[in-house]
């Protein structure tokens, strides 16, 4: 929850007038529960996104979903929910199962070509199989972690964001 990559979107959404709710998952920080392979952090997930369509002044006509390595692994499993306008998975583990995944939103997909945990072959077959509503941005000589190169990923998410939950384009 708190590192630069979960900063940096969250500082795309901020910047470009959008709320935005980071948690933990079960077990982390001062989070209750225990590591459950990341079967039992779907239902964080979706509880996250029943406590945020809750909150006065949601538009659940505008809800994204995004998550980082692990997290993006677990979310990439809720991102067939119905009421989801976009997602975003940065350095999705291809480690982690995939098989199954549905999306019901377009989704954006962002790693580096250097990543340990995200292979760049894997990662593109995987997207590619999901359709045309899924698109894969792969950064040239990037690892996992990101850091220095926030600000590129924040310039790759804002559109992305912008596009889909504002209806705003840009050339």
């Amino acid at each position: 929850m708190h590192n630069n990559v979960v900063d940096a979107l969250c500082a795309a959404a901020i910047e470009n007038g959008i709320a935005a709710l980071r948690f933990n998952f079960r077990g982390t920080g001062n989070s209750e529960g225990r590591y459950d392979n990341g079967i039992g952090e779907q239902d964080d997930v979706r509880a996250a996104l029943a406590y945020l369509r809750e909150l006065p002044g949601v538009d659940s006509q505008r809800i994204a979903l995004a998550g980082y390595s692990f997290g993006a692994g677990v979310a990439v499993r809720v991102a067939s929910d119905p009421d989801l306008r976009a997602f975003i998975g940065v350095s999705l583990p291809t480690m982690m199962p995939l098989e199954g995944v549905i999306l019901g939103c377009p989704a954006l997909f962002v790693s580096g070509d250097e990543d340990e945990y995200s292979d760049a072959d894997d990662l593109t077959e995987f997207v590619r199989s999901l359709g045309a509503q899924a698109e894969l941005r792969l950064l040239p000589g990037l690892g996992h972690f990101w850091f220095g190169v926030e600000r590129d990923l924040k310039e790759i998410v804002a559109p992305f964001l912008k596009s889909h939950l504002l209806g705003i384009t840009t050339a």
